[in-house]
């Protein structure tokens, strides 16, 4: 029986599935089993994991059945104590499940351990480090506050851990991991490990970028039940209306997150390929400037 169980459900991810499969096969740890549903895709993912023959690899196919349902199945087809959780289009660094099981072993206290993050864009290019929350107390109060406590394809949970509290809710799809970790927290603690030990991939297929509004009622749904289970009181205008970026706006916001980090290859790419779509847009134009007058000082 492996140790760790590493799943990761698929759904047209062709473009970077492979990428992400790989990732976890040259892991520095070896004792886990790689399990994988191809969640009824319509491009060529199961072709592509099809082309996979490691032993620890086991892959299975059926209809569509939605994410937490994948999910789900994926948790009851694993047999480790460890239960790591991974997505078709992110890359694990080659430390992470080592460094994961070395903090669990290390602290028996823990339920769930994640890591920081690096956001990196659609063509894999680094944008910023993100996830400073590390305690306990650190991650509850992001999580209430509906932010990333713990970056869900970071995690490792132990099995008894799942047993006891239960896992995804269908009633919170788009933040049903939020509720799980509202729920793990209130009888486990939760760690994040003070390392960059995930890229996680933002692009404008991202569940939180075609789902934005219902995203964002499903996790305050998810606080406002976490709420009246622990006795307190409800955050005012919790349910208040959800702006949705456009695609635009995203990408400038990844220009600033890669500027602001030291990412100027990416930072120049993005805005550049904004201002183009609008060149009117002067504020576009101020960034392109800094980014070039960072990039001269550099050099200097």
């Amino acid at each position: 029986m492996p140790k760790v169980s590493v799943l990761i459900p698929v759904f047209n991810n062709e473009k970077y599935l492979k990428r992400a499969v790989d990732s976890i096969l040259c892991q520095t740890y070896s004792d886990f089993e790689l399990i994988i549903i191809d969640d009824g895709s319509s491009d060529s993912s199961f072709q592509i994991l099809s082309m996979y023959s490691d032993a620890r690899v086991k892959i299975y196919s059926r209809a569509n059945r939605g994410m937490v349902a994948t999910r789900n199945e994926l948790i009851a087809l694993s047999s480790g104590d460890l239960v790591a959780i991974m997505d078709a289009d992110d890359i694990s660094h080659p430390r992470r499940i080592a460094a994961q099981v070395e903090f669990l072993e290390a602290n028996p206290d823990v339920g769930a351990v994640g890591t920081r993050g690096r956001f990196i864009d659609p063509d894999g290019d680094d944008l910023a480090d993100f996830n400073d929350c590390l305690t306990h107390d650190q991650i509850t109060q992001a999580l209430m506050a509906t932010a990333l406590g713990i970056i869900n394809p970071s995690s490792m949970i132990r099995r008894a851990v799942l047993a006891d509290v239960g896992s995804y809710r269908s009633e919170f799809t788009y933040s049903d991991d939020l509720d799980m970790w509202l729920r793990i927290g209130e009888k486990y603690e939760l760690r994040n490990i003070d390392e960059v030990l995930l890229s996680y991939r933002v692009h404008e297929q991202n569940a939180s970028h075609l789902k934005s509004r219902e995203q964002s009622q499903a996790a305050w749904r998810a606080v406002a039940e976490a709420c009246i289970r622990r006795g307190i009181a409800t955050p005012k205008n919790i349910f208040s209306e959800t702006t949705v970026e456009t695609s635009a706006e995203k990408k400038i916001k990844w220009a600033w997150w890669a500027y602001n980090a030291g990412n100027l290859r990416a930072a120049f790419k993005h805005t550049v390929a904004v201002t183009r779509r609008n060149p009117f847009d002067l504020k576009n134009w101020k960034l392109l400037v800094a980014i070039l007058t960072k990039s001269i000082r550099i050099k200097r």
